[in-house]
């Protein structure tokens, strides 16, 4: 995880410095857990090894692949065009089509993983680590959310979205609290 914030840090000085663009995907494995629970966390840490490998192959040597933890990977895809969104977006396709389409075996069962990716591009959705992570994650679950399997790309929209829900939370759980000291 250090090495990874290390890294994106570096890029981001670098894309800076020389004009350059960069995406970050964040991914999180749906349905992780089934596997975990149903048969064990020695086939979960070996589904994971096999998830990582299957990505380093879709990804240019030059990418950097990482899990950050759980069943969440990264991958920091340099020198992207800033304007083509169609280059990020078809290797986001290209990876959920290898995922879904070549399962992977584990204790002689066949499973078919799928994921949920965000992704942020730098400059456009952030211009420090904290932010693009954080963007990358709120496109990530938008892509959850749409279904599952699924690719999102950051948009303000997503944070207006988030700020909307958390604001109705808090007004519901201080009405219940409300609630309960008239009581």
């Amino acid at each position: 995880r250090r090495m990874f914030l290390d890294h994106l840090n570096q890029i981001i000085r670098f894309s800076h410095h020389n004009n350059q663009s960069f995406a970050l995907f964040f991914m999180d494995l749906d349905n992780f857990k089934y596997i975990n629970d149903s048969l064990g966390h020695e086939a979960g840490d070996d589904l994971l090894i096999q998830i990582a490998g299957r990505l380093k192959s879709i990804f240019r040597s030059s990418d950097m692949v990482t899990r950050l933890g759980g069943d969440e990977f990264t991958v920091i895809i340099e020198n992207t065009k800033e304007s083509d969104q169609f280059e990020v977006t078809q290797l986001a396709q290209k990876l959920l089509d290898q995922l879904a389409n070549f399962p992977i075996v584990i204790g002689g069962r066949s499973f078919t993983v799928n994921t949920s990716i965000g992704i942020a591009k730098f400059p456009e959705n952030g211009l420090d680590s904290d932010t693009l992570l954080r963007h990358a994650d709120t496109a990530m679950y938008a892509a959850k959310k749409s279904g599952k399997s699924q690719y999102a790309l950051f948009s303000e929209e997503m944070n207006n979205d988030l700020r909307e829900h958390i604001e109705m939370e808090n007004a519901l759980k201080e009405a219940i609290r409300a609630k309960d000291r008239l009581s």
